[in-house]
């Protein structure tokens, strides 16, 4: 249940991530995936910074910042993967971050759905840019139901 579980929260959000390689039209080539490093300041940043809190390994508010502690998940996240720990998310560190066995943080594995909740606002969301959240922050769906979120209308159609 719970490897069904990552596997599918892994699959949704490789497929929101603007950093995917994904094919617009049949024969088109994959989008080419840009490495990221410390001191970096951008979206590509920010959709990083989302994967590496869905898996775990980072735990403070969403930014577009590839701060130290961007760098610290990164090489957390490359040690589970058993890639060398260089904190700077290469290539081969962002295919391995969007493949849907990327491994969880053994230490804050997802204890349930996990959803984006913003600091203001009273909705969930499963779509981290959902409405222009303002750093919004992930949590499990129990957590934000508890602390009085409802889903959001767009995220969960009726």
């Amino acid at each position: 249940m719970k490897k069904k579980l990552i596997r599918c929260l892994a699959a949704a959000l490789a497929l929101l991530l603007t950093l995917c390689v994904c094919c617009a039209e049949e024969g088109e080539e994959p989008a080419e995936l840009v490495p990221l490093e410390p001191g970096m300041n951008s979206v590509e940043v920010e959709d990083l910074n989302a994967r590496l809190t869905v898996l775990g390994y980072l735990s403070e508010e969403l930014s577009m910042e590839y701060d130290a502690g961007t760098e610290e998940a990164v090489k957390a996240f490359q040690t589970a993967a058993g890639m060398e720990a260089t904190g700077a998310a290469d290539v081969a560190t962002l295919q391995a971050l969007m493949a849907e066995d990327a491994p969880v943080n053994p230490e804050n594995p997802p204890k349930g759905e996990m959803v984006w909740v913003p600091k203001t606002g009273k909705k969930y969301h499963t779509n981290w840019n959902c409405g222009g959240m303002d750093g919004p922050t992930c949590v499990t769906k129990e957590e934000a139901i508890a602390q009085g979120f409802e889903p959001c209308s767009r995220c969960y159609p009726e």
